[in-house]
């Protein structure tokens, strides 16, 4: 086995590591770009997302409830980028058959749904909020948005 100096070991023959922040955001970008013209899923679930924006807007909740629904979309988008980086990374590198990929893209196909569930369970509890009255479990401002009690009575 060959010793490889630190400043080799991993290195990227392309020096993409190397360039410019506003580069290196232009390859992040065009990476979104090709997983929303190839995918579906990822189309479905922004526009999922855009549902639960406008639903928000409308319910006007309280910033904790824009803070968990704009992690809960970050997270299954993310998610989706990373289960079609894989599946494209495994069709390429072993375009045969193998139980094994398809495990890995089970796997990955797997954080997605359980991302998806939980952004899922968010809306459900954002919406439950809104439903509660101000006097739940006796304290005051137990609705979505404490200033909004008279708009949501």
């Amino acid at each position: 086995m060959e010793c490889v100096p630190d400043d080799e070991a991993g290195a990227d023959p392309a020096g993409a590591k190397n360039q410019p922040f506003r580069l290196r955001l232009g390859y992040a970008v065009a990476g979104i770009r090709i997983v929303a013209r190839r995918e579906d899923s990822f189309r479905s679930q922004c526009r999922l997302a855009i549902a639960a924006i406008g639903t928000a807007a409308l319910l006007r909740p309280a910033p904790i409830w824009w803070a968990l629904l704009t992690l809960s979309i970050g997270l299954v988008l993310a998610l989706e980028c990373t289960n079609a980086a894989l599946e494209y990374a495994l069709d390429q590198l072993h375009p045969e058959q193998h139980p094994e990929v398809g495990h890995a893209k089970d796997a990955a196909a797997g954080a997605v749904l359980l991302a998806s569930v939980a952004a899922a369970c968010v809306g459900c509890l954002m919406l439950a909020a809104a439903r509660m009255p101000p006097s739940a479990a006796g304290q005051p401002g137990n609705r979505l948005h404490e200033g909004n009690r008279h708009r949501l009575a």
